[in-house]
């Protein structure tokens, strides 16, 4: 599975980060996750943090927060959405694609956030409904480093002409 190519022509301004690692730490990125395109691609075979990966928040405090991770334990990605707002929660996960990295294309918008593994190896999708306002992103390592070798993210137009 792969986005449809006409979703680039809603792209804004591109805003780009050099090649990082997180260290048992969250790093907030001061972008909004609210119509949203993000490609960050994760050197799996450097990383040796228990977990890792996005989280797409509101306000510091993390009261409703949807988290997409590496769990290099039981190897799988998974998709938690257990805090993401009104509506169904839980996880969904799906194994550990082989490689030495893992290249994620991931979709927000309003009430719903949409990953695609790999190109289009997997993907994994879910409605969220938590509050719109102050809605943004941080990316984060637990017990261990974290490599990332691109990240790049997009604000997305509205589909909808303005009114």
């Amino acid at each position: 599975m792969m986005p449809v190519r006409e979703l680039q022509a809603l792209r804004r301004e591109a805003h780009t980060l050099p090649a990082f690692s997180l260290n048992n730490q969250r790093r907030r990125l001061g972008i909004s996750a609210l119509q949203a395109e993000i490609h960050m691609m994760w050197d799996i075979q450097k990383s040796q943090a228990e977990r890792f990966g996005i989280e797409i928040a509101v306000s510091d405090d993390r009261r409703y927060v949807t988290r997409f991770y590496v769990d290099t334990q039981s190897r799988r990605l998974v998709l938690d959405r257990s805090q993401s707002g009104l509506g169904v929660g839980g996880y969904r996960s799906v194994a550990l694609p082989d490689g030495d990295t893992l290249d994620l294309r991931i979709f927000i918008d309003r009430s719903s956030v949409e990953v695609f593994v790999n190109q289009g190896e997997t993907c994994l999708t879910s409605r969220i409904y938590p509050p719109t306002e102050g809605r943004g992103i941080a990316l984060y390592a637990e017990n261990g480093v974290a490599y990332c070798q691109t990240f790049t993210h997009w604000q997305m137009a509205s589909i909808y002409p303005e009114q």
